[in-house]
C-alpha cells in the first residue's frame, strides 16, 4: 500500500513568490504574506509636504499612536527604506505625511513623483511614544516633520475625550509650512480642553493666535500653568528637542524623538570598550556615538532609524557610564541603552 504524501510533498509546487506576483495583477497591495499598503490618494498637506492616504493589506500589523514603521518603495527603480509615522484615521486607512527635505532623495521623490496606486512595503511598528497616561494633562512640543507622530497621539487622546488638558505647541519657519492647520484649529473649537499654539521663527507679523520665537522653556513656564502636572513628548529636529531637554526636571515625565541622525559632541581620544559576549576589547573613537564608533571599529552591530526611535541597536551596558546624546542624561552601571544616541563618557563594558 503506497503510502499518503506529506503535506509538505503534496505543496511542494507552491512559491509565495510566484503567487504574489499572480496577486498583485489582481490587486497590487495583495500578498501571500507581505505587509503593503496601496496609495489611493496624494494630497497638499502643506507647501513642502505632501498626505499620502494607503489602504493597508491585511498583513499590515497593528500600529500605536506615536509609533514609525518603516517603509520601502521603489525610487526611479531605485529600493528606498525610510522611517515614517503613520495616523491611522477613522475608517481605517493610514496616512503617511511627508515634508520634502533638501538633498532628501525618498522625500523630495514622494513629494513630487509619487501617485496614487504606488504599493508601499510596511515593516513592523516600533517607538515607545505612544507610552503616556491617559487621563493626565499632555503636552506635545512639535517642529517642522516631527508633528506627524504628535499628530497621531493627539487625535488618539481627543477620541477618548479630553478629561485633563491637552496642548499642542507647533514650531515652523513660515505659516506656509505647517500641516494640519485646519484639523487643529477645529479640534480646538471642538474640545473645551485642548490648546492649539502655532510657533513661527521666520514669519515677519504674526497673526491672531500665533505667536513669534523659538522653543524657550522659560516661556513655557510663564504661559502653561501648573506645568509640573504635565507629561511632555517632544519631537523636531536635535536642536530643538536639545533645547526641550530641561523639561526632564520640570514636568511629571519627558519623553523625546527625532527625526534626524544624532551627532555626538567632539571629544578627543578614544575609550576601551568590552565585548562581554565576544570576550575582547575595541577602541572606540570618544567623540562618535557608540554605534558610530564600533563600526568605525570594525564591530558588526544590528540599526536600523539611527536616532533612537526603532530599538534595533538596544543593548545592556554592563559598566561605565553613558550619556543621552538627546536628552543630555548621564547613566552609569548596568542598565540599558541605545547606541545610535548614546556616546560613552568612560570606557565600558556592553553585553554584545
Amino acid at each position: 500500500m503506497a503510502l499518503m504524501p506529506t503535506l509538505k510533498q503534496r505543496f511542494a509546487w507552491w512559491n509565495p513568490e510566484v503567487a504574489d506576483f499572480w496577486l498583485s495583477h489582481l490587486r497590487p497591495h495583495w500578498s501571500v504574506h507581505r505587509p503593503y499598503a496601496l496609495v489611493q490618494q496624494v494630497q497638499r498637506e502643506a507647501v513642502d509636504a505632501v498626505t499620502l492616504v494607503c489602504q493597508p493589506n491585511r498583513h499590515v500589523p497593528a500600529c500605536l499612536p506615536g509609533q514609525h514603521v518603516l517603509l520601502t518603495l521603489a525610487v526611479d527603480g531605485t529600493r528606498e527604506s525610510r522611517y515614517y509615522s503613520p495616523t491611522v484615521r477613522p475608517d481605517g486607512r493610514w496616512q503617511f505625511t511627508v515634508k520634502q527635505v533638501p538633498q532628501g532623495t525618498v522625500s523630495q521623490w514622494i513629494n513630487q513623483a509619487l501617485q496614487p496606486g504606488t504599493v508601499l512595503e510596511v515593516s513592523a511598528p516600533a517607538g515607545e511614544f505612544h507610552a503616556v497616561p491617559t487621563e493626565e494633562p499632555l503636552l506635545l512640543l512639535a517642529a517642522g516633520s516631527g508633528i506627524t507622530p504628535l499628530f497621531s497621539v493627539l487625535q488618539h487622546r481627543l477620541a477618548q475625550g479630553v478629561s485633563a488638558p491637552v496642548q499642542l505647541w507647533y514650531w515652523a519657519s513660515k505659516r506656509e509650512q505647517m500641516c494640519f492647520v485646519e484639523q487643529l484649529q477645529a479640534w480646538q473649537k471642538e474640545h473645551e480642553g485642548f490648546h492649539f499654539q502655532p510657533m513661527l521663527t521666520q514669519e515677519g507679523a504674526v497673526q491672531a493666535g500665533e505667536l513669534n520665537g523659538r522653543l524657550e522653556v522659560a516661556q513655557l513656564q510663564q504661559r502653561i500653568a501648573n506645568l509640573a502636572q504635565y507629561h511632555v513628548l517632544a519631537c523636531g529636529p536635535t536642536g530643538f528637542v536639545r533645547a526641550a531637554a530641561p523639561l526632564q526636571a520640570l514636568a511629571a515625565s519627558f519623553a523625546s524623538e527625532t527625526h534626524q541622525p544624532v551627532q555626538a559632541a567632539t571629544e578627543a581620544g578614544e575609550v576601551t570598550v568590552h565585548l562581554a559576549k565576544q570576550g575582547r576589547d575595541v577602541l572606540v573613537a570618544a567623540g562618535k556615538s557608540l554605534l558610530e564608533g564600533l563600526e568605525a571599529a570594525g564591530v558588526a552591530v544590528p540599526f536600523g532609524c539611527r536616532r533612537g526611535i526603532c530599538n534595533t541597536c538596544h543593548c545592556q551596558r554592563l559598566a561605565g557610564t553613558t550619556e543621552h546624546l538627546l536628552l543630555g542624561r548621564q547613566t552609569s552601571g548596568a542598565g540599558a541603552v541605545q547606541l545610535c544616541v548614546a556616546q560613552a563618557k568612560t570606557d565600558l563594558s556592553l553585553n554584545l
